[in-house]
């Protein structure tokens, strides 16, 4: 089971694939959404780490940013105002 990442800003989508895992990190610390994660919502900062289907780690550099799961799919959204 793998999970559906979007990447969106306010021009559009900058990064849509499945991944099998990603690596963020929030005012409480770094954490890890896996597949069947429970639905959860957080601000975001610094990067995101993610490991693709097929095994490789890329590390995509984000400024306040929301994070949401739900259902397997991950939607990271771009230029959020603190």
């Amino acid at each position: 089971m793998e999970l559906q990442l979007t990447i969106r800003s306010r021009e559009g989508v900058l990064f849509t694939d499945t991944v099998q895992s990603l690596t963020a990190k929030n005012s409480s610390g770094t954490f890890d959404i896996l597949p069947q994660h429970e639905n959860f919502i957080t601000l975001v900062d610094e990067s995101v780490a993610v490991t693709t289907s097929q095994g490789q780690r890329i590390t995509i550099p984000i400024s306040n940013a929301l994070l949401k799961v739900s259902r397997n799919q991950v939607s990271i959204y771009l230029g959020i105002r603190k």
